[in-house]
């Protein structure tokens, strides 16, 4: 594909369009503000602030800070990149070579590398098995490096490591510890000395003492403002802030690489070396997907009250990136504004409120699990069903048919299937334009 050829995939919103699709996908889910950023081929840049960044913040500003959550995934593999281009490390270290004396994991196979955990094939689980979680506000905030080595001496993967995809924050959370031993640095001074620095992005980091006017509230499902989370362990999991002014600075980059080694490290880095399942394939830490004839590279990220993706055509040298005080999503925004032929997920029609017997409600209650870690737990208060997720507020429902409830206070509904007593076997959660399927606990 020539340079510039991807553009014509879709035609060029205009301002006015771009704001209207804002309206109409921010504004139905409750999210409070949000700032995004559009990168075109010659480098024009195009900046929207829509909403608001919180009670008592300055309005929302290229200089608004946001928690970007796992998007610093994708800066640590640009580290991982440039120190592999400088000769420190290379990806196919074991991660042994950097583990500190005496913590010593058990291989299931051959050794994990750092191209493993680099493309969530390490085999390591989601999250360390001895994360307790003391605040759920703020979950990562109590884990230490002493729980880390801890729960990684002894341990072996669930699989063998380059055996398949599995995305794991504890991966990339270990990956930047390994980086900053071999060198000799903490993560972040390493990551600004080789990275941020040399991008002139001196607003990126975990905190540079910005005043509160600056920082944008986080706002939970219901809407609510909630903390902003910290990891002093696992920072490169999720641990970076930073403004629309820097991720500009870093859009440019990844468009027009720089010369040197930071400059293979942004073409090694994005580069796809294995598959990560629909579709997707992975780089050192950056996601890419297909779109017709348009090659995405991209991350997202997303904390208990901000939701954020940062995505770019290495083609054209387009870019955007969409960053939300809220912990509704909207990566279909950013695609749709990259290639408008991506369609907006747009809430769905409602119907109208209908009443459902006591009896009917009493045979939804119960618990309905979509994995190991996350469940919706269904009960029935005031002739209402009322759905609780891990981790997040209840809310109460309003009932627009016999199986089908919409929820109070967020853009999302749940439907049930019955058996033939019409006891619920399986919740169906409807929200962003996905359909996703729980069953019930215990049969």
């Amino acid at each position: 594909m020539t340079p510039g050829g991807a553009a014509a995939q879709g035609a060029r919103l205009t301002d006015d369009e771009v704001r209207s699709k804002i309206e109409a996908r921010l504004a139905p889910q409750g999210t409070p503000g949000a700032v995004v950023g559009i990168r075109e081929a010659d480098g024009t840049r195009r900046f929207f602030a829509w909403g608001t960044a919180g009670q008592g913040r300055d309005p929302l500003s290229g200089g608004s800070v946001f928690e970007i959550g796992s998007i610093s995934k994708a800066f640590n593999g640009l580290l991982m990149a440039e120190m592999v281009a400088a000769g420190d490390v290379s990806l196919d270290d074991a991660i042994t070579r950097w583990l500190p004396e005496g913590v010593e994991p058990v291989p299931h196979g051959r050794s994990i590398t750092l191209e493993d955990l680099a493309t969530h094939r390490s085999g390591l689980q989601r999250l360390p098995g001895n994360l307790q979680i003391a605040d759920a506000s703020d979950p990562y905030a109590a884990y230490t490096e002493a729980d880390l080595w801890d729960f990684l001496d002894g341990h072996s993967p669930a699989r063998e490591p380059g055996a398949a995809y599995e995305y794991s924050n504890l991966g990339g959370g270990l990956a930047g510890h390994l980086l900053a031993r071999a060198g000799g640095a903490e993560w972040e001074a390493l990551l600004r000395e080789r990275v941020l620095s040399p991008l002139g992005m001196d607003q990126t980091g975990t905190d540079l003492g910005w005043p509160e006017s600056r920082r944008v509230a986080a706002h939970d499902l219901a809407g609510r403002e909630v903390p902003w989370w910290h990891f002093p362990t696992l920072t490169a999991t999720g641990g970076l802030r930073s403004t629309a002014d820097d991720l500009f600075r870093l859009l440019d980059a990844l468009a027009a690489p720089p010369q040197g080694t930071l400059g293979e490290a942004v073409r090694e880095s994005t580069r796809p070396r294995a598959d990560a399942g629909d579709g997707m394939r992975i780089g050192l830490l950056w996601h890419v997907v297909e779109i017709g004839d348009r090659t995405v590279v991209w991350h997202d990220g997303g904390t208990g009250g901000s939701r954020t993706i940062l995505g770019f055509d290495p083609d054209s040298g387009e870019g955007v990136f969409v960053l939300t005080n809220s912990a509704h999503g909207a990566d279909d925004l950013a695609l749709h504004l990259l290639e408008p032929t991506v369609p907006l997920q747009l809430p769905e029609p409602r119907g109208d409120a209908v009443s459902v017997d006591a009896e009917v409600l009493a045979k939804y209650v119960g618990t309905y699990r979509f994995g190991p870690q996350f469940a919706i737990e269904v009960t029935v208060d005031g002739g209402s069903v009322v759905v609780q997720a891990t981790g997040q507020p209840a809310f109460p429902t309003i009932a627009e048919s016999e199986t089908r409830f919409r929820l109070q206070g967020v853009e999302a509904a749940v439907s049930f299937e019955v058996d033939d007593s019409g006891r619920a076997v399986a919740l169906i959660l409807h929200q962003g334009g996905r359909s996703q399927r729980a069953p019930r606990a215990g049969g």
